[in-house]
């Protein structure tokens, strides 16, 4: 009888992330610093530093302009010179008090340099001299994103919207909003409302797609995906989560593919150098699949899914020493992943260490009670250990936790027909045959 390698999410999407038990995959959540839309701002035509020239020379001879300061402040924030941008947007408002738009663009100066406190006071008195000043509430809203007042962010998106309700940007930042607050449907309607308004809208077919995907829509996923590539075909997150719907669907050379170009257009992507091992894993390509999870430590050295999949790799190998090498690397992040603990238990049963590799397997029973290939191969172990009464039990917990457990079935058959009980060893391998009369079930196979 041999142990079983527990199972892993070794696939990885960018994903928002969702909470579950016992889920196994990772998803990655909109950060703080998700991708919010301002407005396009003016577009200065020509070269830059003859309109400032041209500027300059006009504040010359008019030193109180305040559109010339206002315009000047303007280019020096297109150019992220952010302390020129402001010193002109104050000389703006002191020429000109109650200059909305200057008060606008000194919020954005200030938001730049990550001085989130002024740039909301800047802000709102832009608000106080111009009440309907949309794009004004849809900064606000980005402010108090970025802050994680995220209720906030949602009030001022929509008085954005009251005022001017074809405000593409304001939806979109609407969605992102909702979506961090876990309202999916919501999300969803104003992400809808953006590709309505503007079609070539990549990030909202993106995150769209991301919304369809947790609710298993994942055709209507994989439309939006290939539509976020249309538009934007460098959008690596897109070509990853291609990848993944592709292997989902057995596609293993489409998968790689699109792992490819992810890792085309963002080299040190972690997530895809991980997905793109697994594809190899699956193919029986395992040094390849090697290689590219060591890429995603490389680029991400906290990665825990990445150490564990190359520890499984090195399984496959009959690595055994690097296998335990990388799965403990793999605990040392993340003590309380009971399928680490499992596989690091098989790797050390491998090598013959059975005190150590059923310390390691109670450990992850302990986090993980119903965790039935533990439960087999602590069968396994004690079985060779001559502990039949144990075997026993733990095939027995097995099969109460998962009924259409096969092999721990006949496995716990042959302990019955072994010791004697050989009506309970008959009803057994009559549950197996139940189980797999549509199969090649080959129960030799589990012999050992």
């Amino acid at each position: 009888m041999h142990p079983i390698i527990a199972k892993s999410g070794r696939l990885q999407i960018d994903h928002h992330r969702k909470l579950a038990k016992r889920t196994t995959r990772i998803f990655q959540i909109i950060p703080k610093k998700a991708l919010l839309f301002g407005d396009d701002g003016t577009i200065v035509y020509g070269d830059s530093d003859e309109v400032i020239r041209q500027y300059e020379a006009a504040i010359e001879k008019n030193p109180k302009s305040a559109e010339s300061h206002f315009q000047l402040g303007k280019i020096y924030l297109q150019k992220s010179s952010i302390d020129q941008a402001i010193s002109h947007f104050e000389s703006a408002v002191k020429y000109k008090p109650g200059f909305a738009e200057a008060l606008l663009n000194l919020g954005l100066a200030h938001f730049k340099k990550k001085q989130i406190d002024e740039a909301i006071k800047y802000y709102w008195s832009a608000i106080e001299y111009k009440k309907d000043f949309a794009q004004a509430y849809n900064y606000l809203g980005i402010a108090y994103h970025r802050t994680g007042q995220t209720e906030k962010a949602i009030e001022q998106y929509k008085r954005a919207l009251t005022i001017q309700k074809d405000y593409v940007e304001a939806h979109y930042n609407l969605a992102i909003a909702y979506d961090r607050k876990g309202a999916k449907n919501e999300a969803i309607k104003h992400y809808e409302t953006v590709i309505k308004l503007r079609p070539n809208t990549a990030e909202a077919h993106y995150y769209l797609a991301m919304r369809y995907g947790l609710q298993d829509k994942v055709e209507l996923a994989k439309t939006h995906y290939d539509l976020a590539i249309k538009y934007k075909p460098n959008y690596a997150e897109a070509h990853n989560n291609l990848g993944y719907y592709y292997h989902q669907k057995g596609l293993m050379d489409d998968a790689i593919e699109h792992y490819k170009l992810a890792i085309k257009y963002k080299p040190n992507y972690s997530l895809a150098h991980n997905n793109l091992g697994y594809s190899y894993f699956v193919q029986g390509r395992l040094n390849e699949a090697i290689n590219e999870y060591g890429l995603a430590i490389k680029f991400q050295p906290d990665f825990i899914k990445a150490y564990h999949n190359l520890g499984i790799t090195h399984l496959r190998l009959e690595q055994f020493d690097d296998a335990i090498k990388q799965l403990n690397l793999a605990i040392a992040l993340d003590s309380t992943n009971a399928e680490i603990l499992s596989n690091l238990g098989i790797a050390h049963y491998k090598k013959g260490q059975f005190d150590k590799a059923e310390k390691l397997y109670l450990m992850a029973l302990e986090l993980q009670a119903d965790f039935v290939q533990v439960h087999f191969n602590l069968g396994v172990l004690k079985y060779r250990r001559n502990d039949i009464e144990s075997a026993i039990e733990h095939y027995e917990q097995a099969v109460g936790y998962k009924p259409d457990y096969s092999e721990a079935w006949y496995n716990l058959g042959l302990l019955y027909n072994e010791n004697g009980m050989v009506e309970k060893a008959a009803q057994c391998f009559a549950t197996v045959r139940k189980l797999n009369k549509d199969s090649n079930f080959n129960p030799e196979k589990l012999e050992g």
